[in-house]
């Protein structure tokens, strides 16, 4: 994405393999419980549990959902978890008591895996402000609005970047496009006067190995907070069913790879956003989003530009296929 012939790992191979979907750590902000159904019992928990919900992870190994968060808070949601139908329960509220009176509140979001296992990310919310629907919407019209009054590509990528980091305040926005070989390209970018200008930068297909492309298609939206933050293990490290790993590809916590932190260092950005942009089930670039320091975004305001990236991105491939015919 930089000048990267400084960084780069000699052995590319073994980036191509590696299996990052099954590394059992999850960034330390949130936490991570995997269930065991129809009980909802928890079979391993992160770490970092003890310092967020206030309880080992030990200790509510073996326990249902509710011996964390009462009983008329997880009723409401083990008929929508029993179809699958996560879009009635993602994101969910749900607060958990830590000592005497004092309570955490959380975004909880559940996820099934490949291996049809449930998990459970939770993460406290600094803030009790949503973001109100009409606000979320007129933010969404006037940005659409932009982008199709105007018709050159160019044009249209710089309004993204501009509208992205109007929304999320990041001290910069770039939008990479991939050719054929993967191969990449920064075509607009939106910062802080005092950084450097990557516009018009190439980059190698290596720099995003295959396991992060396969990650960036699996996932539309990916945050790290805190790059420099030390990852919390699953405790037990197996599943006590499968005795493997449990397979982390669509978890929003789970833990960046050590190559990964070492690019974001290596270019002076301590928290990152990435939207995925995704045409006909392939990865066509990414609007990444970076901060000096760190910097988290709240669960609405990451779906919020989830929403902002497929729908713009719907113009943008359109957009595209128009230039291309003319």
């Amino acid at each position: 994405m930089v000048e990267t012939t400084q960084f780069q790992v000699t052995n590319l191979d073994a980036l191509d393999n590696a299996p990052i979907h099954l590394s059992g750590q999850v960034q330390p902000h949130g936490v991570l419980l995997v269930l065991q159904e129809p009980d909802l019992t928890i079979v391993q928990a992160s770490q970092n549990a003890l310092s967020i919900l206030a309880r080992s992870p030990d200790r509510i190994l073996n326990q249902t959902l509710e011996g964390i968060f009462d009983s008329f808070q997880i009723d409401r949601l083990k008929a929508p978890l029993a179809e699958d139908n996560f879009d009635a329960v993602n994101p969910t509220k749900l607060w958990a008591r830590t000592k005497g009176d004092d309570y955490v509140v959380f975004d909880g979001a559940f996820h099934r895996n490949r291996e049809g296992i449930l998990l459970l990310e939770l993460e406290p919310t600094f803030s009790q402000e949503n973001i109100p629907f009409l606000s979320f919407y007129h933010l969404a019209r006037a940005s659409i609005n932009q982008l199709q009054e105007k018709a050159n590509l160019k044009d249209f990528c710089d309004i993204i970047v501009h509208e992205v980091r109007k929304v999320t305040g990041f001290d910069r926005v770039m939008l990479y496009r991939f050719d054929e070989k993967d191969s990449g390209e920064v075509i607009a970018e939106e910062k802080v006067d005092a950084l450097e200008p990557y516009l018009g930068l190439h980059f190698p297909a290596s720099d995003i190995p295959k396991p992060a492309r396969q990650m960036f298609c699996s996932n539309w939206i990916r945050a790290i907070p805190n790059a420099k933050a030390t990852a919390t293990a699953l405790f037990p490290a197996v599943h006590p069913v499968t005795q493997r790993p449990v397979d982390l590809t669509h978890s929003i916590l789970r833990s960046a790879s050590p190559c990964h932190l070492e690019y974001l260092h290596n270019m002076g950005v301590q928290a990152s956003l990435t939207i995925s942009l995704i045409k006909e089930d392939k990865l066509w670039g990414i609007i990444a989003c970076h901060h000096r320091t760190p910097k988290y975004v709240s669960y609405e305001l990451r779906k919020t530009c989830e929403f902002l990236g497929r729908v713009i991105f719907s113009e943008l491939a359109a957009r595209e296929e128009t230039e291309d015919y003319d």
